[in-house]
């Protein structure tokens, strides 16, 4: 009894930790994409450089181009301050999830909020100045009000940079020049918000562009690799302690075959145990990566999506092959 218990806890740990895993190797991943991004000067799939005819001026126009392109984009425009250098951002969807040392980064409610609000890298703590619990920092003659530290545990170049919102950015970014950061393949997103663009009666010239080699799923899989050897590693216990429980479920298949039960009716008990064991350990990872890493819990569904066929053919197939076993033998057992 101890050791069925103890087999069913190992079970829900298991199956607890398989989205887990999904969760975290996206994590791992998308960080990795974003430190080549940090070194190829731009985050996205793709960018593309732009000349725009009083970016600063036309500002409320870019954030409206950006807004109505359907593809995941976003716009910076940039200016270097010695060794520090100024961001001006603004995104449709969201833009590189940032390891947060403080705070947090900006929201789009944020960016569009019309407040002097900037995100900092960790090298630009010792110039943050506190007042009535708040921390600033001054740009132009102008303070911000830090929302979020950005910056890795070792030290990247991000720990020099400052965000602010796109607009925000008069006076102290170069506007003319913007890039436009470009998520997924094909979009068609440079040339529709050039168009929206010109729908607003801005001029934009593209200067430059090029696809990063991060997009190649080649790159997703090597920086992942040891994630997807340990989701592999707990696909294939699952299936063993699978095996295991069904085995210790030998006894009650044989007394509800003795009392006439038929073969889909043991299948669908068994199957209902197992699906509660699932629905629990679902609810345990859900809560966790909610907590930890909520911004990708878009990949807990790579983890669901695997259990569930695979553990189904594990458990139709070994409760039928129990069901084979005489009811004498499986009794002696």
């Amino acid at each position: 009894m101890r050791k069925s218990k103890f087999i069913t806890l190992v079970l829900i740990v298991l199956l607890t930790l398989l989205p887990v895993v999904s969760v975290t190797m996206m994590y791992h991943i998308e960080q990795c994409k974003a430190i080549e991004g940090m070194a190829n000067g731009y985050f996205g799939e793709s960018y593309t450089l732009y000349s725009v005819e009083d970016g600063i001026k036309n500002r409320d126009a870019i954030m409206q181009a950006v807004d109505d392109t359907k593809a995941r984009v976003a716009i910076y425009m940039t200016k270097q301050y010695g060794k520090n250098k100024v961001n001006a951002i603004y995104y449709n969807e969201r833009f590189v999830n940032f390891p947060m040392r403080y705070g947090h980064f900006f929201t789009k409610a944020e960016l569009k909020s019309g407040k002097n609000m900037a995100v900092i890298g960790k090298n630009l703590e010792s110039s943050i100045k506190e007042q009535n619990g708040n921390k600033y920092i001054k740009l132009n003659g102008n303070y911000f009000r830090v929302i979020g530290i950005i910056g890795y545990d070792s030290d990247t170049i991000i720990d020099d940079y400052i965000y602010i919102s796109v607009g925000q950015a008069d006076g102290i970014t170069d506007g003319n020049l913007c890039t436009l950061d470009i998520w997924g393949k094909d979009t068609g997103a440079d040339e529709q918000f050039a168009e929206n663009l010109s729908e607003n009666g801005v001029l934009a010239e593209q200067r430059a562009g090029t696809a990063a080699y991060s997009e190649s799923v080649f790159v997703d899989i090597l920086y992942g690799r040891w994630f997807i050897a340990i989701f592999v590693c707990d696909l294939l216990c699952i299936a063993v302690i699978s095996v295991q429980w069904i085995k210790r479920q030998q006894r009650e298949i044989c007394i509800r075959r003795l009392v006439g039960a038929k073969n889909l009716q043991v299948l669908g008990h068994i199957l209902a145990k197992y699906i509660l064991y699932t629905v629990v350990s679902m609810v345990l990872s859900t809560l966790i990566c909610m907590l930890a890493f909520s911004e990708y819990m878009y990949a807990i569904f790579i983890g669901y999506m695997t259990i569930i066929p695979v553990m189904l053919v594990v458990i139709i197939i070994n409760v039928f092959s129990a069901m084979r076993v005489p009811i004498a033998e499986a009794v002696r057992k």
